[in-house]
Formats: C-alpha cells, sequence, structure tokens
C-alpha cells in the first residue's frame, strides 16, 4: 500500500546520496508535521516502521532514523490539538494563530536540531 510505496521512495532517495544524515533529516522534519495531524503515538509508529524498513533496505543501522522519528514526534508545536496539553493551553485566550507562528518556528528549529545531533552521535556527518 502506501507504505510501500513511501519506503520505496525514501530507498531512492537515500541510495542516490552519499549520506544517510539526510535520511535522518527527512524522518524527523516528516514526522513531526505528521504529528501535528495525528498524535504523536501514531505518527512515531507509523514511521518508525518506516525508517526500520528504509534503513535496511540500503543496509544501514536502522538506530538513528528510528531515533530521529522518536525526536520528530514530539516535536509537533504547531496545531493546538496536537497534545491534550496544548488544547488546555487554549483556555487561556491563545489563537491557532498563536501556535502556528511560535510552533512553525520552534519546530524546524527543535528538528534540525535533533537531526544534528543525531547525525554527530551516530557519525553521519
Amino acid at each position: 500500500g502506501l507504505g510501500d510505496i513511501i519506503v520505496d521512495f525514501l530507498t531512492r532517495v537515500g541510495a542516490g546520496t552519499s549520506s544517510p544524515f539526510l535520511l535522518v533529516v527527512i524522518f524527523s522534519f516528516v514526522t513531526a508535521w505528521a504529528s501535528n495531524v495525528l498524535a504523536n503515538s501514531s505518527a512515531t509508529v507509523i514511521f518508525s516502521s518506516l525508517a526500520v524498513s528504509v534503513a535496511l533496505g540500503l543496509g544501514m543501522d536502522p538506530i538513528p532514523l528510528v531515533v530521529a522519528v522518536v525526536f520528530g514526534g514530539a516535536f509537533d508545536f504547531i496545531m493546538p490539538t496536537a497534545t491534550s496539553t496544548l488544547t488546555m493551553s487554549c483556555a487561556a485566550g491563545y489563537s491557532f494563530r498563536d501556535y502556528a507562528v511560535i510552533g512553525g518556528i520552534l519546530s524546524p528549529i527543535c528538528c534540525a536540531t535533533s537531526a544534528l545531533v543525531i547525525g554527530l552521535v551516530y557519525h553521519l556527518i
């Protein structure tokens, strides 16, 4: 199904690049985006299985990709409905725009920082 299409696409992207660091960045950002639409635990489960399949298809260690997925799943700051704690803070009078502006800045910074740290820890860069 759709999972096979995604795995095939990312395997081609990963095979076309000389560094698996690009896949860490992709999985971090895509999981963070999906966590705003899905529950973060659901997005993490879905994308961790995809990450393992892509890593094994490329013959690389799946741990860095799974770590990127786990961190990316926690960076769901853009929508107030992403987590229950963000939803509860809506009672304080924050608008959807407030979350989108701050989360739109914070989520990419967190994704980039975590991808960089993962790349350094696992010697991908």
